[in-house]
């Protein structure tokens, strides 16, 4: 949960730094070009995912010959991805200037943020192989380890760029990719080092398959697409609401997303123990597991439900200086209310789910949700405007927790027996 914790604390710096200037495109712009950085390297979130599950179902196994296949893979992946992204940014650029409808001074300062972010590719990549290693192996102090100093220092050198050396947009990419490059090689000792204390294999050195590896990572990358689909119509639709609107969009996923990854640590947990159980092929221990990490996520939602209805007007004041975008942000209170409550439920489903490798189902309930927020947006944006945005996405986040919810004893009786 700490290291989680700190991830969105660097996204809330980067809006706090932009707030402070004058003119909110600077803030849409941050918002358009993370969300851009997010939609790319989420396709590649598989390899986070794919790494966990397999690693904690060897590592349950006491198998470390099959992590170690399973890392060289995802090592293999990260590095092929990295090369395409880089070979391929002038066209990635011009697909975000044509996707978004943002203003001129949007789509300028949105363009320089990408267009130095990418070269960070190959180290964050990299970073999420060695991350799922880590939670896969329940190294949880050392994933905290890596968190801490790559946002850390994201938030120092932004502090340093933007405001002692007013480089403003071009500040807080640098800052980010220096902090992904010195992460990556943190993980990668930290995992050595795990490695090194791993036992002998007691399985006569278990191996996977390259096709079975191919199977989860494929279904888990159209999950990916429509994980991302419904936050990028958030940004793209706000786009063309206008600068505020994009502005104040753009502060309430910050804070959003400050739960997600708090909250998301229930699902790593479930990830590794699930994982673990599964390995073992324990399933009585897989639904205990399950039910217990669901409840301490409710548990800990709760509060930032309560924070979030009564709050909201005085963070949004910490993140912009801009009036009309504190005024947006305060009407859409409610939402951020009742969201921790109704997405805690998808992720930590979400991790049960990963842990057991089941990515079919996670791929199928993505779909369905997709759809969902989109004939919602379509149905709902034109006369509640900015409220039937949040409405859509909040039922996107609902859809998700029912439907995995429901198939969790099947799916967990099929893949145990």
């Amino acid at each position: 949960m700490l290291a989680n914790a700190t991830l969105p604390l660097t996204g809330l710096a980067d809006i706090a730094m932009m707030g402070r200037l004058p003119d909110p495109a600077y803030t849409g712009a941050v918002a358009v070009g993370a969300q851009a950085m997010s939609a790319l390297f989420w396709l590649f979130g598989f390899l986070r995912m794919a790494t966990t599950g397999l690693v904690a179902q060897d590592y349950g196994a006491s198998s470390a010959h099959a992590i170690r296949q399973t890392l060289r893979r995802g090592w293999a992946f990260a590095m092929v991805g990295s090369v395409l992204l880089l070979a391929l940014q002038g066209p990635l650029l011009l697909a975000v200037s044509a996707l978004f409808a943002a203003s001129e001074r949007v789509e300028l300062f949105s363009v320089n943020y990408l267009s130095i972010r990418l070269w960070g590719a190959p180290a964050l990549l990299a970073n999420l192989v060695l991350t799922g290693a880590l939670i896969g192996l329940q190294r949880t102090r050392q994933a905290l380890l890596v968190s801490l100093v790559q946002n850390g220092l994201n938030i120092a050198l932004n502090l340093f760029f933007v405001l002692g050396l007013e480089m403003a947009i071009s500040g807080v990419a640098i800052a980010s990719v220096l902090a992904e490059w010195t992460a990556a090689a943190i993980a990668a000792l930290c995992v050595r080092f795990a490695l090194k204390d791993m036992p002998a294999d007691t399985t006569s050195h278990r191996t996977r398959s390259l096709s079975a590896f191919l199977d989860i990572s494929g279904n888990l990358v159209v999950r990916a697409f429509f994980v991302q689909l419904p936050f990028f119509l958030v940004t793209w639709t706000s786009a063309g609401l206008g600068d505020t609107t994009l502005a104040a969009n753009a502060i309430l996923m910050q804070l959003f997303l400050f739960t997600t990854y708090t909250t998301d640590a229930f699902a790593h947990t479930a990830e590794a123990l699930c994982g673990h159980a599964a390995g073992r092929r324990d399933r009585a221990g897989i639904l205990r597991i399950s039910r217990q990490t669901l409840i301490a996520a409710l548990s800990f939602a709760a509060p930032f439900g309560v924070l979030y209805l009564l709050a909201t007007p005085f963070l949004a004041g910490l993140l912009s200086a801009n009036d009309a975008v504190v005024e947006a942000v305060t009407a859409c209170r409610v939402w951020m209310a009742l969201l921790p409550f109704v997405a805690v439920w998808a992720f930590v489903y979400d991790g049960v789910y990963i842990g057991l490798t089941a990515v079919r189902p996670l791929r199928n309930t993505m779909l369905v949700a997709a759809l969902l927020f989109c004939v919602c947006l379509v149905t709902f944006l034109p006369w509640l405007h900015n409220h039937g945005l949040w409405l859509s996405f909040l039922l996107f986040m609902l859809v998700r927790g029912i439907i995995l919810g429901a198939r969790q004893v099947a799916t967990v009786n099929r893949l145990t027996l």
